[in-house]
């Protein structure tokens, strides 16, 4: 017997409208220059600046972060 709880728990999810709308909630959040964060492996940053980048013919808008640390940049 396979149990397969994902595949399950996405299509109620999607069956009640849940997902749709933490997806467009998760949209609607906005990010400031200078908000602080939270990036999983590599802790605490603040919002550099956003940049509209084209990667493979798609244009998309990121965040660079610096993390507090050691003075990295990611690109989120």
């Amino acid at each position: 017997m396979r149990l397969n709880l994902f595949k399950n728990g996405v299509r109620s999810a999607l069956g009640n409208g849940i997902l749709k709308e933490r997806l467009n909630q998760w949209r609607e959040m906005a990010f400031k220059v200078g908000d602080r964060v939270v990036y999983p492996h590599h802790g605490a940053a603040i919002v550099e600046e956003k940049k509209v980048k084209t990667i493979f013919g798609s244009r998309k808008e990121y965040l660079i972060l610096r993390m507090v640390m050691d003075d990295m940049t990611v690109s989120v």
